[in-house]
């Protein structure tokens, strides 16, 4: 028998050995849920229900009894909190962050005065306003038709006046988007800023700047716009270059006309053609081009090229050469 047989199946061996070990060591998310159900029956007045278990094994933590749970309210499903959990000794796991995790009871507490907070700021939304909903750092509107530049405008400024009630809870930039019961397809969002954007001061917590922006998110407006640049002028980069430079095909940073958020401007990098196919390369340059979402037409405002690109303040030094109707700092007051 060859050395490399014998090699070959002592590895498999061990690996076998090592497999049952580890395994004899991972808790199953069956035994888990159970587990945990019964705490919920005995501790908790069998309160809530587990929604949502995974493992949570990584480096950072290093326990294969790690679980990320979700737990809901039985009398109202709305009501969820989240948390990580020690299967093995059955505690919470704060990350070190916390000398005092909070307990269960704790994070059910701050669920239910998140979502009295989320209701009272939906009734505040009015009749036109379907639904509110709330993310870490995201807020959709949804309607039942589609919204126009003034309906999110003033929907914002309606939104706000409800967040300024809650400065502990809202004291930081958040993006609001507009969908409908039908679609949830809309490429524009509202990004507003409070007056002191710092989650540590509270003191004013006032929203008075909104800008109008287009997802850079795969929409179809912004992908229609990335391929016709590419068409227009991605051959005339490369002979304008000598060969050397060609156009990038990643999405664009745009600036969107605060009024009728029907002009842009976008900027695209130009890149440096590597000599090798799967070479990293360089951005050497940036083209800037206007373009109407409505009737696309397209406009080259500034090319340039460089030996290598700065990107120190370059979005603000090509804003500061923008029409003010395409500045970030629109005020809706």
């Amino acid at each position: 028998m060859s050395f490399k047989i014998i090699a070959l199946g002592v590895f498999l061996a061990l690996s076998a050995l090592a497999y049952i070990y580890i395994s004899s060591k991972f808790m199953s998310k069956k035994i888990v849920r159970q587990r945990l159900e019964e705490i919920i029956k005995e501790q908790y007045n069998n309160a809530w229900n587990v929604t949502d278990i995974t493992r949570h094994f990584n480096e950072g933590n290093m326990n294969p009894n790690m679980f990320a749970i979700t737990f809901a309210d039985k009398a109202n499903p709305d009501i969820q909190f989240f948390t990580y959990w020690d299967a093995k000794i059955e505690k919470l796991y704060s990350y070190g962050f916390n000398d005092n995790p909070p307990t269960l009871n704790d994070l059910y507490n701050k669920a239910i005065a998140t979502y009295e907070m989320e209701e009272d700021i939906k009734s505040q939304m009015g009749d036109q306003v379907k639904n509110v909903v709330f993310e870490y750092n995201k807020i959709t509107i949804v309607t039942d038709f589609e919204v126009d530049r003034a309906f999110m405008l003033q929907a914002s400024k309606d939104l706000c006046k409800a967040l300024e009630t809650y400065p502990e809870d809202w004291n930081l930039s958040v993006n609001i988007y507009f969908t409908t019961l039908e679609s949830s397809y809309n490429p524009f969002y509202v990004y507003i800023t409070p007056d002191v954007d710092d989650p540590d001061e509270i003191s004013s917590q006032n929203f008075n700047s909104f800008t109008f922006h287009i997802s850079r998110q795969e929409t179809t407006e912004i992908t229609a716009l990335v391929k016709k640049v590419n068409q227009t002028f991605g051959k005339q980069v490369v002979k304008d270059t000598d060969n050397q430079s060609r156009l990038t095909d990643g999405v664009p940073l745009t600036w969107l006309h605060q009024e009728n958020i029907t002009d842009l401007y976008a900027l695209f990098y130009i890149e440096k053609i590597p000599e090798k196919k799967h070479m990293v390369s360089p951005y050497v340059g940036f083209l800037v081009v206007k373009y109407n979402l409505d009737t696309k037409e397209l406009i080259k405002k500034e090319m340039q090229v460089f030996e290598q690109l700065d990107f120190d303040n370059l979005y603000a030094k090509i804003e500061n050469t923008l029409p003010k109707e395409y500045h970030v700092s629109y005020t809706a007051e």
